[in-house]
């Protein structure tokens, strides 16, 4: 999934064990996201643009009642 660094830091402060932070809680999260994800090795799309390949898995799992 491509995604900017920004991306990847909304999308974990929308966790709900994220979003039941104290603010500033919330915010040291995303400043320590933030410099784990500058210091990452990337897969570039566009290093100018500062898109990358965000590896992202869903699990899926049917049940049938018999």
């Amino acid at each position: 999934m491509p995604v900017t660094i920004e991306g990847v830091v909304t999308r974990a402060l929308s966790k709900s064990y994220i979003s039941a932070l104290p603010e500033g809680e919330q915010k040291e999260v995303a400043d320590s996201l933030r410099n784990i994800l500058e210091t990452e090795k990337k897969t570039w799309v566009d290093e100018g643009e500062g898109i990358f390949e965000y590896p992202y898995e869903t699990a899926v799992v049917t049940v049938r009642r018999k």
